[in-house]
């Protein structure tokens, strides 16, 4: 084949390739979220199927080892498109407040980025279920499945290619960099740490992974527990860094703000926060009735001080129900007054949601993602009031 027939060849390939994404990119996106339930329903009834008829008892504690940060980490996105939906519905203004661009990805695509990334960890997850065998070499055949779910998502998420829309996928990049090495601290990196903060079971959970997978262990209900069964050090030292380096931020703002007590008390939160972890780990080592007590006594403290931060200072609250232009305005009262009602309690209950640690479903892996959960979802709802907050200071001229 001559030169110029190659050539007019490649150009047919490149033309035919580029018609088909014009093709693909021009389906509006809620018919792909339509499209992607239907392998979502298939995994999500084969892994059902596989716990049912399973005899292998341990298999879901094995799974709930490996599989629970994913887990988390996309439910938290879910959860994020949701605000985005409401925040654009409401108006409140948080692509200037966070520094996204005019192209920044709305509810639907968030939503749909997300669900095919549910549908990798779901097929992941099935072929686990089917491969895994704890005393049989198969287990690295199923450690082998995990780990190349985890390379997909880095190519992902962290390619320099123009595709699975690259820009949104720097900026998170950019701003994950940014909320650990700015010098200037700005909201939206205070607002990634927080919500690093709400992922610690993540990260705990893939230092729970790690462990299993290099001692070789069998995964019992007792892994399923705050201290992912004997291995309280590694998991809570995890649990203290976003922590620790959200404290770090608020030390950093208190130096550039005038408004240094403000930021000094915030510090204060977040070191109640890291003492309270400290005494869970001691008592972890040293189980003794008096260290119970004393952890109990401090995560009482801690909550009750998280609670009152999140309801006066990140929310405004009492400032919020006074003014009648905020949704829902004077003429849903009614409305109003039960949102913010059941937005205070659901965050109480949230706050002291490590008391499920007291009963005797402590081991339970539903009752661990439950509580989990709650938090993920005490957190989105917090994001709301808190940008919405932001938002509002900015437009009056106060930050």
């Amino acid at each position: 084949m001559s030169t110029q027939e190659t050539t007019a060849a490649g150009n047919v390939n490149t033309k035919s390739k580029n018609k088909l994404v014009a093709g693909l990119t021009s389906i509006p996106i809620y018919v792909w979220n339509w499209v992607m339930l239907v392998p979502t329903l298939v995994c999500i009834s084969s892994i059902t199927y596989k716990l049912v008829s399973t005899k292998d008892v341990l298999l879901p504690y094995q799974a709930y080892v490996h599989y629970m940060p994913i887990s988390l980490v996309l439910i938290m996105i879910y959860f994020w498109a949701i605000n985005v939906g409401i925040m654009e519905y409401c108006g409140v203004k948080f692509p200037q407040i966070m520094g996204l661009s005019e192209r920044y990805l709305r509810f639907s695509a968030i939503w749909m980025c997300t669900s095919l990334l549910a549908i990798l960890m779901l097929s992941s997850l099935l072929v686990f279920f089917f491969v895994y065998e704890p005393v049989s070499p198969r287990r690295y055949i199923a450690y082998g499945v995990l780990g190349l779910l985890y390379l997909v998502y880095a190519i992902l998420i962290c390619s320099w290619g123009d595709f699975f829309y690259r820009s949104s996928r720097l900026y998170l990049i950019m701003r994950l960099q940014s909320s650990f090495t700015a010098k200037t601290v700005l909201f939206a990196d205070a607002l990634v740490g927080d919500i690093l903060t709400s992922l610690t079971k993540v990260l705990s959970g893939l230092g729970c992974s790690i462990i299993e997978i290099t001692k070789h262990t069998v995964v019992t209900s007792a892994w399923v527990d705050h201290n992912c069964g004997y291995n309280p050090i590694a998991v809570n030292v995890l649990q203290m860094l976003p922590h620790l380096w959200r404290m770090h931020q608020c030390i950093k703002k208190s130096i550039q703000d005038t408004d240094f007590r403000e930021q000094f008390f915030n510090a204060l939160k977040y070191l109640s926060t890291i003492i309270m972890i400290v005494f869970n780990l001691v008592y972890a080592i040293h189980p003794s009735k008096g260290w119970e007590v004393t952890w109990i006594c401090f995560s009482a403290l801690n909550s009750a001080y998280l609670f009152y931060w999140d309801i006066i200072h990140d929310w405004n609250m009492i400032g919020r129900t006074r003014n009648p232009e905020l949704w829902p305005n004077k003429k849903f009262q009614l409305i109003k007054w039960v949102l913010y009602i059941w937005f205070i309690l659901f965050d109480l209950g949230a706050r002291v949601a490590w008391l499920y640690r007291l009963s005797s479903k402590a081991n339970d892996a539903r009752f661990a993602l439950l509580a989990a959960v709650i938090e993920l979802l005490r957190r989105s709802q917090w994001i709301y009031f808190r940008v919405e907050k932001e938002d509002r200071e900015n437009a009056s001229g106060r930050s």
